[in-house]
């Protein structure tokens, strides 16, 4: 008979999207560069070959990436010589964030979606949300590796992570069920 009242099935409802979707957070990968890159990457790892530079634009994706888990020092088959740039895990610093706002966002949007204010969309869209705006936060207040004296010349700022503001701010989500 409980089973029966509104309550429980909204929170039923609400336990089997939680259960079958995840967020993905990030930046879309529009011209394919993060993917070849990692794609030179393991080639390189598997025969300890150089590889072709890709010619492809860096994507904010292949940026994020970089900043995130860092790159070794190296040359291109081109005999073009790219820098070493340190890991600053933003993202495992956004989890972090994430893992502490996610309680909060379910005590205050749960009695919204049990009253039928917000449907189990608006739900999904807000618990993303936190987590784009966890992975904007870890970006602009994490405590990480500070920069060398020659990209601070090159740039005019001290701060890690954020250059022209256009990464930060162009963060997005995907709600994905399974």
């Amino acid at each position: 008979m409980s089973s029966s009242l509104p309550v429980i099935k909204k929170i039923k409802e609400l336990e089997n999207v939680l259960s079958s979707s995840f967020i993905v957070v990030g930046w879309m990968d529009e011209n394919g560069a993060l993917q070849t890159a990692r794609s030179n990457l393991e080639y390189r790892e598997m025969t300890g070959k150089k590889t072709s530079a890709s010619g492809k634009e860096a994507s904010r994706a292949l940026i994020a990436a970089t900043l995130n888990y860092g790159r070794q020092a190296g040359t291109t088959l081109e005999g073009r010589s790219y820098p070493a740039i340190p890991a600053r895990p933003f993202m495992k610093f956004a989890q972090e964030i994430f893992k502490r706002v996610f309680p909060k966002e379910l005590r205050r949007i749960m009695p919204l979606y049990l009253s039928g204010v917000v449907t189990i969309d608006a739900v999904m869209k807000s618990i993303g949300e936190r987590a784009k705006n966890s992975v904007q936060e870890a970006i602009r207040t994490g405590d990480y590796v500070p920069l060398s004296e020659k990209t601070i010349k090159a740039k005019g700022s001290s701060t890690p992570l954020i250059d022209t503001g256009k990464m930060v701010e162009s963060v997005s989500f995907e709600i994905r069920r399974y």
